[in-house]
């Protein structure tokens, strides 16, 4: 390797190395301070390690108030998810393989459907779910994901 090639080498690398570091300060930052107590977290000491023990009461309490939130989006993230696969697959295979009368209107129909924006049908949904009962609710969520 010349010379040159080397210098240029050597001056990527630690352009790279420093572009990680303005990236990694961040999250060094917040973890640093999520395991300091209040009283450890000032402008002085922001840099400094937390002490031993380290305190993770902090992340047990954020996540007192995120775990409901995030059993409910694994629920309907899951569920929306398996029933998609499985409605849709379904219907590809009668699409495809079956000849139902009125195909060539149906197939373009429910493409149309699709390219419809969610603000577009908005307040009608709005007032079918609530007409349903399921408005504010995981099952009307998944509803409306999988339709």
């Amino acid at each position: 390797m010349t010379a040159k090639k080397l210098i240029n080498r050597t001056i990527i690398y630690a352009l790279l190395i420093l572009m990680a570091a303005i990236f990694l300060i961040p999250v060094y930052m917040t973890t640093v301070t999520a395991l300091k107590t209040r009283d450890e977290t000032t402008l002085a000491t922001a840099w400094n390690p937390p002490d031993l023990p380290l305190n993770f009461s902090k992340f047990q309490e954020a996540f007192e108030y995120f775990g409901p939130s995030l059993g409910n989006s694994f629920a309907l993230v899951g569920t929306a998810t398996i029933l998609s696969a499985l409605l849709g697959s379904i219907n590809g295979y009668v699409l495809a393989k079956w000849r139902i009368p009125g195909e060539r209107f149906l197939f373009p129909l429910m493409l149309f459907g699709m390219f419809l924006p969610y603000q577009a049908i908005l307040i009608p949904l709005f007032e079918f779910m609530s007409d349903l009962g399921l408005y504010g609710g995981i099952p009307g969520l998944v509803l409306i994901h999988v339709v």
